[in-house]
């Protein structure tokens, strides 16, 4: 199945909205202590709300649909790092639309390319 099909039938499950506005960044303990507030890639924002979507999502589609399930977990992937993005300039939700396509077909054949995808 090309990444097109599998886009277009998984993208409209997320819905109109992708919600996080119960996120917050979680702050990994430093080996060293420093005066340092703001936050850098190292940290990770977690949302119970995007989680749940993700897990009740994943719920509905089959186990057999492994292409479907790596579309949902990639698009989850992305919408985390754009989730993150746009909580620190204060915004709470965006539309699954207005991410870019390449940027979630990268990540796909990304995971595609990894070693426990290959084993599907």
């Amino acid at each position: 199945m090309l990444f097109e099909e599998i886009y277009d039938r998984i993208l409209p499950l997320w819905g109109d909205t992708i919600d996080f506005s119960d996120g917050y960044i979680i702050q990994p303990e430093r080996k060293f202590k420093n005066l340092k507030k703001v936050t850098d890639n190292s940290d990770y924002f977690y949302s119970k709300q995007l989680s749940n979507q993700w897990n009740a999502l994943e719920a509905h589609i089959a186990e057999e649909d492994a292409e479907g399930r790596l579309m949902l977990w990639t698009m989850f992937q992305v919408f985390q790092q754009h989730a993150r993005k746009k909580f620190e300039q204060n915004v709470l939700t965006f539309l699954p639309q207005e991410i870019d396509k390449a940027e979630i077909e990268e990540q796909f054949l990304k995971n595609v390319r990894e070693e426990e995808w290959e084993d599907e």
